[in-house]
């Protein structure tokens, strides 16, 4: 049975480190332009750190998951429709490209914004695709349905935490600040009127 498990789960993790290749090639290719021509905040780029965040940590989730699993996976085999799939990839993403090239020439609309976005998202959806396959993803979720619920509820989980520590961290950062005023101000009160220089010479 585990020599049987081997060879079936081998194949998988070859796809699965495909993915993980093309996923950083477009977020390596795209994110560079969006993070310095400072539109990351401004057109809503900001959510997919927090979003690729979650998801590494619903892969690793569910890669410790199914090693408990003791059902055997069949994989598909490639076909030429997987293919089609990745000139799908190909495609959304050169649309994503054009859509962000406008943005940064500050040419601002809801057409530019969705393309996008859904050029991006779409891009990576149809690269998944290319990599397992139809057949293999309805096999994964027929064998593996509780490990991939648990495990995007855990990402879930975990991208609600980050964000609210990202919401946190300007609020405990000033009541941090103001506790450490305070302080200073009962130990050495003339010390917060001299000038800054004195204490922080450059």
């Amino acid at each position: 049975m585990t020599r049987i498990r081997s060879l079936t789960i081998n194949p998988l993790l070859r796809r699965v480190m495909v993915f993980i290749g093309i996923f950083v090639v477009i977020t390596g290719v795209s994110g560079p332009r969006i993070i310095s021509g400072h539109i990351m905040f401004r057109d809503g780029f900001a959510l997919y750190g927090g979003i690729g965040k979650a998801l590494i940590f619903s892969a690793v989730a569910f890669i410790l998951l199914v090693r408990h699993n003791k059902q055997e996976l069949r994989m598909g085999a490639w076909s030429r429709a997987q293919l089609w799939w990745a000139g799908a990839s190909i495609l959304l993403f050169a649309v994503a490209w054009v859509a962000v090239t406008a943005l940064l020439h500050d040419n601002r609309t809801a057409m530019t914004l969705g393309f996008a976005h859904a050029g991006l998202l779409g891009s990576l959806v149809a690269a998944a695709v290319a990599c397992f396959g139809i057949a293999t993803i309805r096999e994964l979720w027929r064998v593996y349905r509780r490990e991939l619920l648990i495990s995007v509820g855990l990402g879930a989980l975990f991208y609600v935490f980050l964000t609210l520590v990202y919401a946190l961290w300007r609020p405990l950062a000033a009541i941090v600040h103001r506790v450490e005023h305070t302080r200073i101000s009962e130990v050495n009160p003339q010390r917060l009127s001299q000038p800054r220089s004195k204490h922080f010479p450059c």
